[in-house]
């Protein structure tokens, strides 16, 4: 057997208590009509007698407090609707490009990395059109925009603006580049190496868009003007070698927990007699009868005529076109301000939208410890001129002279129609020098393949 002691608090009076069955356990009429009430029970064994008491007295003293916590809502202030749950989204990448003053009427839309600094602007935009129906700025509690450094060039900090116009991922050029918040006007994130994901806090400019969806251009990311050296490669979406697609990760406030049910209201008069209905509809049909005994078989009919063709089912999907490889000594070369390969070749056809993807290893002995660029190129099968994707070189530093450095390169270009020698490449940047090969030990592999 136990009792019950009860406390209850108004923020008026502060907080009493009693024991089930005292005179001081009925909140007076006066006090209980008005204020925010709270009680708290405690259960304490006592000898058996005392049973019938908590029965007869401290029952009903539940009853009127539970009363009172309904009319005034106190389990609230008992701190049930303390910490709301929260709902976590991701906004969908509707679109990335970047711009170049080097090539102000080129279109990048459709590369694999985005390129900040060195005359190069980022942009990108993101559909809020997934939020659910009804959404609010203040459901918003925070937004969260996260990209990937694959390269970085030269190391310093990028600055994140908002955009102010319209802008379509496969026309922009910077002669078309929508305009900006401005230089000084967004937020500065600094970037000291590659190979991270950064996540930049950009809820108050979410919450605008949300507000007002005309006004979701997305962000533009540049060199901050703190560091205008800065030269860094992020994944686009159509880097299918990572898959580190920029995200705007969206944390939202969810509803508070559901109220208790309220006292039903009392019955109401009975209504008058409604008019008489319409006939009922016909009843469910009687189960079958059994099965008769089967009857001759007729004679077979002639065949039908020919049913119409049916419709054409979509086209598949398109792969790999075409896939060459080389393996073999590396190339000494003298490097200068134009490319040369750098070992052996392959060669492809393609038209004029396919794509050619290759990818080269190599070592080789520079003769100076200063830069070089290193990239795969290609030329024309009757051609002696070798060009450059102009995206995605690699730029190599020695860590001394004479000393066997490694060589890596990937990279992906549409080179239009025709038949071209592909194979990997290097050229000076910034000074000349030699890359020497021993051909028994410097060996230079890869592959190349062509796809839709």
């Amino acid at each position: 057997a136990g009792c019950v002691l009860a406390t209850w608090a108004s923020a008026a009076s502060g907080a009493s208590s009693a024991s089930a069955g005292s005179d001081a356990a009925r909140p007076s009429a006066s006090s209980a009509r008005t204020g925010d009430w709270a009680f708290t029970l405690q259960a304490a064994t006592v000898p058996e007698p005392a049973a019938g008491l908590l029965l007869a007295l401290g029952l009903p003293l539940l009853a009127r407090l539970r009363h009172l916590a309904r009319r005034r809502r106190a389990l609230l202030a008992l701190g049930l609707a303390a910490s709301l749950p929260a709902l976590a989204l991701e906004a969908p990448l509707a679109a990335d490009a970047h711009v170049a003053s080097t090539q102000p009427a080129m279109n990048f839309g459709s590369l694999p990395t985005l390129s900040v600094g060195g005359g190069a602007i980022s942009l990108l935009r993101f559909d809020l059109g997934t939020l659910p129906a009804g959404m609010t700025a203040a459901r918003l509690v925070k937004a969260n925009l996260v990209f990937y450094v694959n390269r970085v060039g030269a190391p310093g900090a990028l600055e994140l603006q908002t955009v102010n116009g319209g802008w379509s991922e496969s026309g922009v050029t910077l002669n078309t580049a929508p305009p900006t918040s401005g230089a000084g006007s967004g937020i500065t994130v600094p970037v000291g190496g590659a190979g991270q994901f950064i996540a930049v806090d950009v809820t108050s400019a979410v919450k605008g868009w949300i507000t007002n969806p005309a006004t979701n251009y997305g962000f533009a990311l540049s060199a901050a003007l703190s560091a205008p050296g800065t030269v860094l490669f992020l994944d686009s979406k159509e880097n299918t070698a990572t898959a580190h697609v920029a995200r705007l990760d969206l944390t939202l406030a969810d509803q508070g927990p559901k109220g208790d049910k309220g006292d039903a209201g009392p019955a109401g008069p009975r209504g008058a007699a409604g008019a008489t209905g319409a006939p009922g509809s016909v009843g469910p049909k009687g189960a079958a009868g059994p099965m008769g005994p089967q009857g001759f078989q007729g004679p077979p009919g002639g065949p039908g005529p020919q049913g119409p063709q049916g419709v054409q089912g979509p086209q598949g999907p398109s792969g790999v076109v075409a896939v060459g490889a080389w393996s073999g000594p590396a190339l000494a070369v003298t490097l200068s301000t134009v490319y040369k390969f750098t070992g052996p070749t392959v060669t492809l056809s393609t038209n004029a939208s396919q794509r050619i993807t290759a990818s080269s290893s190599q070592t080789m002995v520079p003769s100076a410890a200063a830069n070089f660029r290193v990239d795969i190129c290609f030329r024309p099968d009757n051609g002696t001129v070798l060009s450059s994707p102009g995206n995605g070189y690699k730029l190599m530093t020695p860590l001394a002279a004479n000393v066997r450095t490694l060589v890596s390169i990937s990279n992906s270009f549409v080179p239009g129609a025709g038949t071209w020698v592909v194979g990997p490449c290097a050229r000076q940047a910034s000074s000349a020098f030699a890359l020497g090969v021993t051909a028994s030990d410097d060996w230079s592999s890869g592959w190349a393949m062509v796809t839709q």
